[in-house]
Protein backbone atom coordinates (compact mmCIF):
# COMPACT_ATOMS: atom_id res chain seq x y z
CA UNK A 1 0.00 0.00 0.00
CA UNK A 2 1.67 3.09 -1.26
CA UNK A 3 1.96 5.84 1.79
CA UNK A 4 -0.60 8.82 1.58
CA UNK A 5 1.52 12.11 0.66
CA UNK A 6 -0.56 14.47 3.73
CA UNK A 7 -1.73 12.98 6.57
CA UNK A 8 -3.47 14.80 9.62
CA UNK A 9 -4.52 14.14 13.08
CA UNK A 10 -7.28 15.96 14.94
CA UNK A 11 -6.70 18.52 16.94
CA UNK A 12 -5.43 19.84 13.79
CA UNK A 13 -1.67 21.11 14.55
CA UNK A 14 -1.93 25.39 14.56
CA UNK A 15 -0.06 27.82 16.90
CA UNK A 16 -3.02 28.39 18.65
CA UNK A 17 -2.57 32.00 20.58
CA UNK A 18 -1.89 32.14 24.03
CA UNK A 19 -5.12 34.39 25.42
CA UNK A 20 -4.66 37.28 27.64
CA UNK A 21 -3.88 37.26 31.50
CA UNK A 22 -6.90 38.82 32.21
CA UNK A 23 -8.79 35.93 31.12
CA UNK A 24 -7.68 33.26 33.59
CA UNK A 25 -5.08 32.79 36.06
CA UNK A 26 -2.75 30.37 34.09
CA UNK A 27 -2.10 30.68 30.60
CA UNK A 28 -3.82 28.36 28.08
CA UNK A 29 -4.43 28.92 24.41
CA UNK A 30 -7.70 28.62 22.30
CA UNK A 31 -9.08 29.12 18.63
CA UNK A 32 -12.76 28.15 18.08
CA UNK A 33 -15.73 28.57 16.04
CA UNK A 34 -13.83 27.95 12.31
CA UNK A 35 -14.90 29.52 9.44
CA UNK A 36 -13.14 28.22 6.15
CA UNK A 37 -13.99 29.45 2.35
CA UNK A 38 -11.76 28.50 -0.56
CA UNK A 39 -11.09 32.31 -2.14
CA UNK A 40 -8.38 32.34 -5.26
CA UNK A 41 -7.33 28.87 -4.81
CA UNK A 42 -6.35 28.53 -1.07
CA UNK A 43 -7.72 28.23 1.78
CA UNK A 44 -8.50 30.70 4.72
CA UNK A 45 -9.14 29.97 8.44
CA UNK A 46 -10.41 32.27 10.22
CA UNK A 47 -11.25 31.63 14.17
CA UNK A 48 -11.90 33.03 17.60
CA UNK A 49 -9.29 34.84 19.79
CA UNK A 50 -6.39 34.06 16.83
CA UNK A 51 -4.82 37.37 16.31
CA UNK A 52 -5.31 37.23 13.01
CA UNK A 53 -5.87 34.13 10.15
CA UNK A 54 -4.77 31.75 7.73
CA UNK A 55 -3.98 30.50 4.38
CA UNK A 56 -3.29 27.41 2.69
CA UNK A 57 -2.73 25.52 -0.69
CA UNK A 58 -3.31 22.15 0.42
CA UNK A 59 -4.89 22.39 4.27
CA UNK A 60 -2.15 20.74 5.63
CA UNK A 61 0.36 23.50 6.13
CA UNK A 62 -0.89 26.79 7.07
CA UNK A 63 0.29 30.52 6.88
CA UNK A 64 -0.55 33.17 9.50
CA UNK A 65 -1.70 36.57 8.67
CA UNK A 66 -1.52 38.90 12.21
CA UNK A 67 -4.40 41.57 11.44
CA UNK A 68 -4.04 45.29 12.49
CA UNK A 69 -7.12 45.86 10.60
CA UNK A 70 -9.93 43.63 11.48
CA UNK A 71 -11.98 43.55 14.78
CA UNK A 72 -10.01 39.76 15.72
CA UNK A 73 -10.52 39.66 19.41
CA UNK A 74 -14.21 39.78 18.75
CA UNK A 75 -15.30 35.91 18.67
CA UNK A 76 -17.19 34.10 15.99
CA UNK A 77 -15.45 35.68 13.07
CA UNK A 78 -17.24 34.72 9.82
CA UNK A 79 -15.50 34.89 6.32
CA UNK A 80 -17.72 34.41 2.84
CA UNK A 81 -17.09 35.08 -0.97
CA UNK A 82 -19.26 37.45 -2.34
CA UNK A 83 -19.08 38.62 -5.93
CA UNK A 84 -15.83 37.53 -6.01
CA UNK A 85 -14.23 39.77 -2.82
CA UNK A 86 -13.48 38.12 0.70
CA UNK A 87 -15.88 40.01 3.42
CA UNK A 88 -15.12 39.78 6.87
CA UNK A 89 -17.86 40.17 9.99
CA UNK A 90 -17.68 39.05 13.25
CA UNK A 91 -19.60 39.47 16.88
CA UNK A 92 -20.62 42.18 18.74
CA UNK A 93 -24.14 42.68 21.15
CA UNK A 94 -23.38 45.83 22.20
CA UNK A 95 -22.30 47.92 18.89
CA UNK A 96 -22.95 47.86 15.15
CA UNK A 97 -20.95 45.27 13.95
CA UNK A 98 -18.46 46.22 11.01
CA UNK A 99 -18.42 44.27 7.67
CA UNK A 100 -15.00 44.54 6.04
CA UNK A 101 -14.11 42.81 2.33
CA UNK A 102 -10.72 42.39 0.51
CA UNK A 103 -9.15 40.79 -2.54
CA UNK A 104 -5.41 41.06 -0.83
CA UNK A 105 -6.23 39.04 2.34
CA UNK A 106 -2.71 37.82 2.55
CA UNK A 107 -1.48 41.71 3.04
CA UNK A 108 -4.12 42.08 5.64
CA UNK A 109 -5.94 45.31 3.23
CA UNK A 110 -9.17 45.03 3.96
CA UNK A 111 -12.01 48.05 3.90
CA UNK A 112 -14.85 48.68 5.70
CA UNK A 113 -18.09 48.17 4.12
CA UNK A 114 -20.32 49.13 6.80
CA UNK A 115 -21.78 48.64 10.50
CA UNK A 116 -25.12 47.33 9.56
CA UNK A 117 -26.35 46.42 13.81
CA UNK A 118 -25.29 44.53 16.79
CA UNK A 119 -25.14 40.29 16.29
CA UNK A 120 -23.52 37.53 17.70
CA UNK A 121 -21.94 34.48 15.71
CA UNK A 122 -22.95 35.74 12.16
CA UNK A 123 -23.27 34.03 8.48
CA UNK A 124 -23.36 35.70 5.29
CA UNK A 125 -24.11 33.60 2.14
CA UNK A 126 -24.59 34.61 -1.15
CA UNK A 127 -27.00 32.57 -2.85
CA UNK A 128 -26.47 31.26 -6.73
CA UNK A 129 -29.03 34.74 -7.71
CA UNK A 130 -26.66 37.04 -6.28
CA UNK A 131 -28.78 37.92 -2.83
CA UNK A 132 -27.32 37.88 0.36
CA UNK A 133 -28.35 36.91 3.36
CA UNK A 134 -27.27 37.21 6.91
CA UNK A 135 -28.03 34.28 9.83
CA UNK A 136 -26.70 35.21 13.03
CA UNK A 137 -28.05 33.98 17.12
CA UNK A 138 -26.41 32.60 19.99
CA UNK A 139 -28.89 32.21 22.71
CA UNK A 140 -30.56 29.65 24.96
CA UNK A 141 -33.88 32.08 24.79
CA UNK A 142 -33.81 34.10 21.19
CA UNK A 143 -33.73 32.00 17.82
CA UNK A 144 -31.54 31.62 14.91
CA UNK A 145 -32.67 34.75 12.99
CA UNK A 146 -32.05 35.80 9.06
CA UNK A 147 -32.68 38.64 6.91
CA UNK A 148 -32.09 39.61 3.49
CA UNK A 149 -29.42 41.78 2.89
CA UNK A 150 -28.99 44.58 0.09
CA UNK A 151 -25.97 42.94 -2.40
CA UNK A 152 -24.20 46.51 -2.31
CA UNK A 153 -24.50 48.28 1.03
CA UNK A 154 -24.76 45.52 3.29
CA UNK A 155 -27.65 47.03 5.42
CA UNK A 156 -30.19 44.76 5.74
CA UNK A 157 -33.50 44.84 3.37
CA UNK A 158 -37.09 44.30 5.65
CA UNK A 159 -37.19 42.78 8.76
CA UNK A 160 -35.28 40.13 10.43
CA UNK A 161 -37.25 36.21 10.32
CA UNK A 162 -37.14 34.17 13.28
CA UNK A 163 -35.85 30.84 12.08
CA UNK A 164 -35.90 28.57 14.68
CA UNK A 165 -34.67 27.73 18.32
CA UNK A 166 -33.76 24.63 20.67
CA UNK A 167 -35.83 22.08 21.26
CA UNK A 168 -34.01 19.95 23.97
CA UNK A 169 -37.71 18.08 25.35
CA UNK A 170 -37.41 16.22 22.05
CA UNK A 171 -33.90 16.16 20.73
CA UNK A 172 -32.03 14.72 23.19
CA UNK A 173 -28.13 16.01 21.65
CA UNK A 174 -29.51 19.16 22.16
CA UNK A 175 -29.63 18.75 26.00
CA UNK A 176 -26.63 20.49 28.21
CA UNK A 177 -23.69 18.77 30.59
CA UNK A 178 -21.52 16.37 29.73
CA UNK A 179 -22.85 13.67 28.24
CA UNK A 180 -26.35 15.53 28.27
CA UNK A 181 -26.89 14.84 32.07
CA UNK A 182 -28.73 18.14 32.73
CA UNK A 183 -31.71 20.00 32.46
CA UNK A 184 -30.14 23.71 31.61
CA UNK A 185 -31.76 25.51 28.23
CA UNK A 186 -29.09 25.06 25.45
CA UNK A 187 -27.23 27.79 23.73
CA UNK A 188 -28.37 27.72 19.91
CA UNK A 189 -25.57 29.49 18.43
CA UNK A 190 -23.27 29.50 15.20
CA UNK A 191 -25.55 29.24 11.93
CA UNK A 192 -23.68 28.58 8.94
CA UNK A 193 -25.72 27.92 5.62
CA UNK A 194 -24.79 25.58 2.54
CA UNK A 195 -26.64 25.16 -0.15
CA UNK A 196 -27.15 21.55 -1.76
CA UNK A 197 -29.22 21.05 -5.04
CA UNK A 198 -31.35 23.52 -4.70
CA UNK A 199 -32.08 23.31 -0.59
CA UNK A 200 -30.67 25.44 1.73
CA UNK A 201 -29.15 23.73 4.98
CA UNK A 202 -28.73 26.05 7.97
CA UNK A 203 -26.75 24.35 10.39
CA UNK A 204 -26.07 25.63 13.89
CA UNK A 205 -24.19 24.91 17.39
CA UNK A 206 -25.17 22.96 20.49
CA UNK A 207 -25.55 22.50 23.12
CA UNK A 208 -22.44 24.54 25.51
CA UNK A 209 -18.86 24.61 23.90
CA UNK A 210 -17.47 23.68 27.27
CA UNK A 211 -18.99 20.30 27.20
CA UNK A 212 -18.11 16.94 25.14
CA UNK A 213 -21.13 16.64 22.85
CA UNK A 214 -20.84 19.87 21.74
CA UNK A 215 -22.41 19.80 18.29
CA UNK A 216 -23.30 20.71 14.76
CA UNK A 217 -27.09 20.07 13.49
CA UNK A 218 -29.07 21.13 10.45
CA UNK A 219 -32.47 22.62 9.57
CA UNK A 220 -33.22 22.34 5.86
CA UNK A 221 -35.43 24.17 3.68
CA UNK A 222 -36.80 25.41 0.16
CA UNK A 223 -36.12 28.61 0.54
CA UNK A 224 -33.40 31.00 2.41
CA UNK A 225 -35.58 32.25 4.64
CA UNK A 226 -37.52 29.44 5.31
CA UNK A 227 -39.73 27.75 7.19
CA UNK A 228 -37.23 25.07 7.84
CA UNK A 229 -37.49 21.64 8.64
CA UNK A 230 -35.62 19.59 11.36
CA UNK A 231 -33.01 17.27 9.39
CA UNK A 232 -33.58 13.65 10.42
CA UNK A 233 -29.85 12.69 11.31
CA UNK A 234 -28.98 15.17 13.76
CA UNK A 235 -26.93 15.83 15.37
CA UNK A 236 -24.92 15.98 12.12
CA UNK A 237 -20.98 16.93 13.63
CA UNK A 238 -21.37 15.09 16.49
CA UNK A 239 -17.95 13.26 18.54
CA UNK A 240 -18.48 12.78 22.08
CA UNK A 241 -15.96 10.59 22.40
CA UNK A 242 -12.22 9.68 22.07
CA UNK A 243 -9.14 11.51 22.98
CA UNK A 244 -10.63 14.92 22.00
CA UNK A 245 -14.36 15.39 21.72
CA UNK A 246 -16.48 18.14 20.49
CA UNK A 247 -17.76 18.30 16.63
CA UNK A 248 -19.79 21.82 16.89
CA UNK A 249 -19.69 25.30 16.00
CA UNK A 250 -18.02 24.81 12.69
CA UNK A 251 -18.34 26.11 8.70
CA UNK A 252 -18.54 23.63 5.55
CA UNK A 253 -17.03 23.99 2.38
CA UNK A 254 -15.76 22.64 -0.71
CA UNK A 255 -12.13 21.98 -1.17
CA UNK A 256 -10.40 22.60 -4.90
CA UNK A 257 -11.09 18.88 -5.74
CA UNK A 258 -15.24 18.85 -4.92
CA UNK A 259 -14.68 17.39 -1.69
CA UNK A 260 -16.85 18.38 1.08
CA UNK A 261 -14.96 19.40 4.87
CA UNK A 262 -16.10 20.02 8.20
CA UNK A 263 -13.92 22.14 10.09
CA UNK A 264 -15.43 22.48 14.10
CA UNK A 265 -14.49 23.16 17.58
CA UNK A 266 -13.02 20.40 19.81
CA UNK A 267 -13.62 20.97 23.58
CA UNK A 268 -10.47 20.72 25.77
CA UNK A 269 -11.57 23.35 28.90
CA UNK A 270 -9.32 22.27 31.48
CA UNK A 271 -7.18 25.90 32.61
CA UNK A 272 -10.24 27.69 31.16
CA UNK A 273 -14.23 26.64 29.75
CA UNK A 274 -13.19 28.53 26.33
CA UNK A 275 -9.57 26.44 26.43
CA UNK A 276 -10.38 24.58 22.35
CA UNK A 277 -9.09 23.63 19.28
CA UNK A 278 -10.23 22.75 15.86
CA UNK A 279 -10.86 19.36 13.98
CA UNK A 280 -11.69 18.69 10.36
CA UNK A 281 -13.67 15.91 9.21
CA UNK A 282 -14.58 14.79 5.87
CA UNK A 283 -18.36 15.42 4.86
CA UNK A 284 -21.07 15.07 2.22
CA UNK A 285 -24.76 14.56 1.26
CA UNK A 286 -25.85 11.17 0.37
CA UNK A 287 -28.31 10.20 -1.97
CA UNK A 288 -31.48 11.42 -0.07
CA UNK A 289 -29.79 14.36 0.33
CA UNK A 290 -28.51 14.01 4.09
CA UNK A 291 -25.51 16.20 5.55
CA UNK A 292 -23.36 14.18 7.18
CA UNK A 293 -19.47 15.05 9.26
CA UNK A 294 -17.43 11.18 9.43
CA UNK A 295 -16.38 11.45 12.82
CA UNK A 296 -15.74 7.96 13.02
CA UNK A 297 -11.92 7.84 14.60
CA UNK A 298 -12.32 11.39 14.10
CA UNK A 299 -8.81 11.68 16.08
CA UNK A 300 -6.93 8.97 14.63
CA UNK A 301 -4.59 10.05 11.10
CA UNK A 302 -6.96 10.72 8.36
CA UNK A 303 -5.27 11.69 4.85
CA UNK A 304 -5.71 14.71 2.73
CA UNK A 305 -6.74 13.63 -0.58
CA UNK A 306 -5.50 14.66 -3.57
CA UNK A 307 -8.84 14.52 -5.86
CA UNK A 308 -12.02 13.39 -5.46
CA UNK A 309 -12.75 11.07 -2.70
CA UNK A 310 -15.17 8.56 -0.77
CA UNK A 311 -15.55 10.28 2.28
CA UNK A 312 -16.41 7.13 4.05
CA UNK A 313 -13.97 4.80 2.22
CA UNK A 314 -10.41 6.93 1.43
CA UNK A 315 -9.92 9.27 4.50
CA UNK A 316 -8.89 6.66 6.72
CA UNK A 317 -5.42 5.88 6.61
CA UNK A 318 -5.74 2.65 8.72
CA UNK A 319 -3.00 2.98 11.41
CA UNK A 320 -3.99 1.83 14.72
CA UNK A 321 -3.32 3.40 18.37
CA UNK A 322 0.03 1.27 19.79
CA UNK A 323 0.00 3.42 22.58
CA UNK A 324 -2.71 2.99 24.65
CA UNK A 325 -2.28 2.50 28.23
CA UNK A 326 1.14 1.54 27.99
CA UNK A 327 3.90 0.92 30.35
CA UNK A 328 5.99 4.25 30.62
CA UNK A 329 8.62 5.89 32.59
CA UNK A 330 10.17 9.08 32.76
CA UNK A 331 13.17 11.75 33.44
CA UNK A 332 10.62 12.81 36.39
CA UNK A 333 6.96 13.33 37.05
CA UNK A 334 4.95 16.35 39.01
CA UNK A 335 2.86 15.27 41.93
CA UNK A 336 -0.54 14.03 40.72
CA UNK A 337 0.62 14.00 36.68
CA UNK A 338 1.90 10.56 36.31
CA UNK A 339 3.08 8.91 33.18
CA UNK A 340 0.07 7.22 32.32
CA UNK A 341 -2.02 10.37 31.81
CA UNK A 342 0.13 10.53 28.67
CA UNK A 343 -1.54 7.75 27.47
CA UNK A 344 -4.93 7.02 28.59
CA UNK A 345 -6.67 9.04 25.31
CA UNK A 346 -7.81 11.86 27.52
CA UNK A 347 -7.25 15.31 26.57
CA UNK A 348 -7.95 16.61 30.18
CA UNK A 349 -5.42 14.91 31.28
CA UNK A 350 -1.67 15.07 31.16
CA UNK A 351 1.89 13.58 32.60
CA UNK A 352 3.98 16.09 33.82
CA UNK A 353 7.65 16.45 34.29
CA UNK A 354 8.70 18.91 37.37
CA UNK A 355 10.66 21.32 35.19
CA UNK A 356 10.57 22.54 31.58
CA UNK A 357 14.69 21.95 31.27
CA UNK A 358 16.41 20.92 28.20
CA UNK A 359 16.48 16.93 28.74
CA UNK A 360 13.54 16.16 30.18
CA UNK A 361 12.12 12.86 28.71
CA UNK A 362 9.24 10.67 28.44
CA UNK A 363 9.26 7.02 27.14
CA UNK A 364 6.62 4.15 26.40
CA UNK A 365 7.11 0.68 25.78
CA UNK A 366 4.87 -0.76 23.11
CA UNK A 367 5.25 -4.19 24.09
CA UNK A 368 6.48 -5.66 20.92
CA UNK A 369 7.84 -4.44 17.71
CA UNK A 370 5.78 -2.56 15.57
CA UNK A 371 5.72 -0.57 12.21
CA UNK A 372 5.54 3.32 13.44
CA UNK A 373 3.71 5.07 11.17
CA UNK A 374 2.90 8.52 12.72
CA UNK A 375 3.26 9.74 16.05
CA UNK A 376 0.94 13.00 17.67
CA UNK A 377 2.17 14.66 20.39
CA UNK A 378 -0.37 17.20 22.43
CA UNK A 379 1.51 19.37 24.59
CA UNK A 380 -0.53 20.23 27.59
CA UNK A 381 1.81 23.50 28.84
CA UNK A 382 1.97 22.85 32.63
CA UNK A 383 2.40 26.06 34.56
CA UNK A 384 3.21 28.63 31.49
CA UNK A 385 3.32 32.09 32.78
CA UNK A 386 0.17 33.91 33.04
CA UNK A 387 1.65 36.57 30.77
CA UNK A 388 2.57 33.46 28.16
CA UNK A 389 0.93 35.64 25.22
CA UNK A 390 3.90 38.16 25.50
CA UNK A 391 7.01 36.13 25.70
CA UNK A 392 9.39 36.17 23.43
CA UNK A 393 9.57 32.32 23.00
CA UNK A 394 6.25 30.27 21.70
CA UNK A 395 7.91 27.37 20.33
CA UNK A 396 7.97 24.08 21.19
CA UNK A 397 11.41 22.28 20.15
CA UNK A 398 11.91 18.61 21.12
CA UNK A 399 13.59 15.12 19.98
CA UNK A 400 11.60 11.56 19.43
CA UNK A 401 13.77 8.58 19.75
CA UNK A 402 13.12 4.75 18.77
CA UNK A 403 14.68 1.89 20.17
CA UNK A 404 14.65 -2.07 20.12
CA UNK A 405 15.91 -2.58 23.77
CA UNK A 406 15.40 0.69 25.71
CA UNK A 407 19.45 0.93 25.74
CA UNK A 408 20.29 1.81 21.78
CA UNK A 409 18.54 4.73 20.61
CA UNK A 410 18.00 5.98 17.07
CA UNK A 411 16.79 9.66 16.21
CA UNK A 412 13.73 9.60 14.11
CA UNK A 413 12.62 13.41 14.35
CA UNK A 414 14.72 16.81 15.38
CA UNK A 415 13.22 19.71 15.76
CA UNK A 416 15.20 20.46 18.22
CA UNK A 417 15.61 24.03 16.34
CA UNK A 418 12.27 24.41 15.79
CA UNK A 419 11.19 28.59 16.32
CA UNK A 420 6.93 28.16 16.17
CA UNK A 421 4.59 26.64 18.70
CA UNK A 422 3.82 23.04 17.77
CA UNK A 423 1.39 22.07 20.28
CA UNK A 424 -0.44 18.70 18.62
CA UNK A 425 2.32 18.19 16.14
CA UNK A 426 1.69 15.40 13.86
CA UNK A 427 4.98 13.65 12.60
CA UNK A 428 4.03 11.63 9.70
CA UNK A 429 6.86 9.26 8.15
CA UNK A 430 6.68 8.81 4.48
CA UNK A 431 8.83 5.33 5.36
CA UNK A 432 7.27 3.73 8.40
CA UNK A 433 9.95 3.11 11.41
CA UNK A 434 10.19 -0.23 13.32
CA UNK A 435 10.84 -0.20 16.86
CA UNK A 436 9.22 -0.71 20.27
CA UNK A 437 9.82 1.82 22.84
CA UNK A 438 9.59 5.55 21.67
CA UNK A 439 10.82 8.21 23.31
CA UNK A 440 10.53 12.58 23.12
CA UNK A 441 13.25 14.67 24.91
CA UNK A 442 12.64 17.98 25.56
CA UNK A 443 14.60 20.77 23.93
CA UNK A 444 12.55 23.61 25.13
CA UNK A 445 8.79 24.75 25.75
CA UNK A 446 7.12 28.10 25.66
CA UNK A 447 7.09 30.59 28.41
CA UNK A 448 8.51 28.91 31.39
CA UNK A 449 6.00 26.18 31.30
CA UNK A 450 6.97 22.90 32.17
CA UNK A 451 7.67 19.65 29.92
CA UNK A 452 4.33 18.00 29.91
CA UNK A 453 2.12 15.96 27.55
CA UNK A 454 -1.40 14.86 27.39
CA UNK A 455 -0.91 12.93 24.48
CA UNK A 456 2.27 10.91 23.29
CA UNK A 457 -0.35 8.82 20.78
CA UNK A 458 1.76 6.61 18.44
CA UNK A 459 0.17 5.20 15.73
CA UNK A 460 0.78 2.28 13.20
CA UNK A 461 -0.05 -1.53 12.51
CA UNK A 462 1.23 -4.90 14.31
CA UNK A 463 0.67 -8.76 13.03
CA UNK A 464 -1.95 -8.82 16.23
CA UNK A 465 -5.31 -10.27 15.01
CA UNK A 466 -8.40 -8.23 15.09
CA UNK A 467 -11.11 -8.60 17.92
CA UNK A 468 -13.54 -10.66 18.22
CA UNK A 469 -16.95 -9.21 16.44
CA UNK A 470 -19.58 -8.04 18.64
CA UNK A 471 -23.20 -9.35 17.13
CA UNK A 472 -24.93 -9.06 20.94
CA UNK A 473 -26.31 -5.42 22.15
CA UNK A 474 -28.97 -5.02 25.04
CA UNK A 475 -30.16 -1.97 24.53
CA UNK A 476 -32.85 -0.75 27.09
CA UNK A 477 -34.77 2.41 25.22
CA UNK A 478 -38.03 3.62 26.96
CA UNK A 479 -40.91 5.78 24.87
CA UNK A 480 -41.41 7.59 27.87
CA UNK A 481 -37.60 8.36 27.71
CA UNK A 482 -36.68 7.28 24.01
CA UNK A 483 -33.93 10.34 23.92
CA UNK A 484 -32.28 7.86 25.83
CA UNK A 485 -30.58 4.41 25.31
CA UNK A 486 -28.40 2.79 27.77
CA UNK A 487 -26.13 -0.20 25.58
CA UNK A 488 -24.04 -2.98 26.83
CA UNK A 489 -22.53 -5.66 24.92
CA UNK A 490 -20.77 -8.54 25.67
CA UNK A 491 -16.29 -8.29 25.96
CA UNK A 492 -14.85 -8.52 22.43
CA UNK A 493 -11.63 -10.73 22.94
CA UNK A 494 -8.28 -8.81 22.60
CA UNK A 495 -10.20 -5.50 21.78
CA UNK A 496 -9.03 -2.60 23.74
CA UNK A 497 -12.26 -0.39 22.54
CA UNK A 498 -15.41 0.33 20.85
CA UNK A 499 -16.60 2.39 17.97
CA UNK A 500 -20.66 2.48 18.68
CA UNK A 501 -21.99 3.68 15.68
CA UNK A 502 -25.95 4.64 15.18
CA UNK A 503 -28.16 6.45 12.55
CA UNK A 504 -31.66 6.55 11.25
CA UNK A 505 -31.50 3.45 8.95
CA UNK A 506 -28.92 0.80 8.64
CA UNK A 507 -27.29 2.37 5.76
CA UNK A 508 -26.99 5.81 7.49
CA UNK A 509 -24.87 4.97 10.55
CA UNK A 510 -23.58 8.37 10.47
CA UNK A 511 -23.28 8.81 14.15
CA UNK A 512 -20.21 7.58 16.62
CA UNK A 513 -18.95 7.72 19.80
CA UNK A 514 -15.67 5.78 20.42
CA UNK A 515 -14.63 4.15 23.65
CA UNK A 516 -12.02 2.43 25.54
CA UNK A 517 -11.92 -0.23 28.11
CA UNK A 518 -15.76 0.06 28.69
CA UNK A 519 -18.75 -2.18 26.80
CA UNK A 520 -21.63 -0.11 27.76
CA UNK A 521 -22.68 3.28 27.37
CA UNK A 522 -25.64 5.87 28.10
CA UNK A 523 -26.44 7.48 25.06
CA UNK A 524 -28.57 10.83 25.29
CA UNK A 525 -28.76 12.35 21.64
CA UNK A 526 -31.32 10.54 20.53
CA UNK A 527 -34.81 12.61 19.03
CA UNK A 528 -37.91 11.85 20.68
CA UNK A 529 -39.04 8.38 19.30
CA UNK A 530 -37.55 8.52 16.19
CA UNK A 531 -36.25 4.96 14.84
CA UNK A 532 -32.44 4.08 14.80
CA UNK A 533 -30.21 1.25 14.17
CA UNK A 534 -26.83 0.76 16.10
CA UNK A 535 -23.73 -1.16 15.12
CA UNK A 536 -21.18 -1.56 17.59
CA UNK A 537 -17.26 -2.31 16.43
CA UNK A 538 -14.30 -3.94 18.13
CA UNK A 539 -11.00 -2.65 17.38
CA UNK A 540 -7.27 -3.28 19.32
CA UNK A 541 -3.91 -2.58 17.77
CA UNK A 542 -4.72 -4.80 14.57
CA UNK A 543 -7.36 -3.23 13.12
CA UNK A 544 -11.12 -3.03 13.24
CA UNK A 545 -13.71 -6.24 13.48
CA UNK A 546 -17.24 -4.43 12.10
CA UNK A 547 -20.40 -5.31 14.54
CA UNK A 548 -23.47 -6.83 13.27
CA UNK A 549 -26.04 -3.67 13.02
CA UNK A 550 -29.11 -3.98 15.18
CA UNK A 551 -32.60 -2.37 15.43
CA UNK A 552 -33.32 -0.01 18.39
CA UNK A 553 -36.50 -1.01 19.52
CA UNK A 554 -38.28 0.86 22.18
CA UNK A 555 -39.89 -0.99 25.10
Amino acid sequence: MSQPSHVYCNPINLPYRFQFPDRSAEAFREAADPSVVVFNDRYWLFASKSGGYWYSSDMHDWQFVKSIVLPVEDYAPDVRVIDGWLYFTASDNQNPCPIFRTQTPELDQWQKVCEPFAYWDPNLFEDEDGQVYLYWGCSNKVPIQGVKMDAQTMQPVGEPVALFGGKPEVHGWERCGENHSTDARPFIEGAWMTKHQGRYYLQYAGPGTEWNVYADGVYVSDAPLGPYTYAQNNPYSYKPGGFAPGAGHGSTFYDVHGNLWHMSTMRISVKHAFERRLGLFPAGFDDDGHLYCNTHFGDYPTILPQGKWDPWVDAFAGWMLLSYNKPATASSVLDGHETVLAFNENIQQFWSASTGNQGEWLSVDLQRPCMIHAIQINFAEMHCASDAIHHTNQSHGYVLQVSDDDKQWQTICDKSDSIVALPHDMVHFKKPVTGRFVKIVNHHIPADGKFALCGLRVFGTTDQPTPVAVNQIDIQRHRDSSMDAALSWPVSSDAIGYNVLWGTSPDKLYHSWLVYDQNQLHLGALDHDRAYHVRIDAFNEGGITLGQVVKMSMG
